[in-house]
């Protein structure tokens, strides 16, 4: 029914005030790195004991905690995963590049001091999203996110994820479909209901009235493109077709039990986002805590 691509999105007036260019929509333009994306978070970033004065640069919220080393090239969960209904039999947390890129992620906010912690984004949003107060440069985030565009008091725009230590996967997709349940006593008027719901004008009329849900299809991305107030229409075609070459769809769709293994992951991590302790001093143990859900899971 739907496929949001994750998506970059920038605070234009920002990015003016700080005489930066914008950066690309396209990802074929390999010179757009992670490392220069932060680059560019460092010179969008005023450090300031008055909230009201601090900005950041970056908000990376790519993916889910279990998600975020697969774009720094690293392997979470076994192979089997893909191939016996979404139960891993083993993870990888305590491996050297699981546990680094969990670190650079972390080294964001403490670090590099670009990223605010998961603290100071729920003081300064109140439990929405940080890049909605106009005090963050740029958030890697799902596409839901410009839903937003017509409504904030910035100019917005889109921008492709950058390359990472792995070249095919840069972008999160999630892909929500719409089932008829095997049991169903009326499969064939749900048939007709879906096959309503993807014309091209119910689509249309489904992106304006969401704020710009986009459609399945494909037929309505034009509507969808040109949705967005402050956004080039060219830019989100690029950061679309991008993001969909480039993508892998989110671990919720994918893993069993996805919700459980959250809590042990979300409950471990957490402690090095909130800057307590190294990823270091935690991937072991969350390691051995999966590993003994898994097997009490199969």
């Amino acid at each position: 029914m739907y496929a949001y691509v994750s998506v970059l999105a920038y605070n234009k007036d920002l990015f003016d005030k700080a005489g930066l260019p914008y950066p690309p929509s396209s990802y074929e333009d390999k010179s757009w790195t992670f490392d220069k994306m932060v680059d560019y978070a460092k010179k969008l970033t005023i450090h300031s004991k008055d909230p009201s004065k601090a900005q950041y640069g970056l908000n990376w919220a790519w993916g889910s905690n279990d998600m975020n080393p697969i774009y720094f090239g690293a392997k979470v969960y076994s192979d089997d995963t893909w191939t016996n209904g979404g139960k891993p039999s083993q993870n990888f947390f305590a491996s050297p590049d699981v546990t680094n890129a969990i670190q650079k992620v972390a080294d964001l906010i403490w670090k590099d001091k670009v990223m605010p912690s998961p603290a100071t984004s729920q003081a300064l949003a109140s439990g929405s999203d940080v890049f909605l107060t106009g005090k963050v440069a740029m958030e890697a985030q799902g596409g839901w996110i410009l839903s937003n565009a017509g409504s904030v008091k910035f100019k917005m725009g889109v921008a492709a994820i950058p390359v990472g230590n792995n070249p095919n996967v840069r972008d999160v997709t999630y892909v929500d479909p719409l089932i008829i349940v095997k049991g169903s006593k009326h499969p064939d008027e749900a048939f007709q209901w879906i096959m309503y719901l993807l014309q091209k004008d119910v689509q249309e009329k489904s992106i304006k009235l969401s704020g710009g849900t986009p459609p399945a299809n494909t037929n309505a991305l034009d509507a969808y493109y040109a949705n967005f107030p402050t956004i080039n229409k060219d830019d989100l075609k690029n950061v679309v077709e991008g993001g969909l070459k480039y993508g892998m769809e989110s671990y919720n769709h994918l893993i069993a039990n996805y919700s459980q293994i959250m809590t042990i992951v979300n409950n471990e991590l957490n402690l090095v986002l909130n800057g307590k302790k190294k990823a270091s001093e935690v991937t072991p143990t969350l390691q051995q805590k999966l590993n003994d859900f898994f097997s009490k899971n199969k």
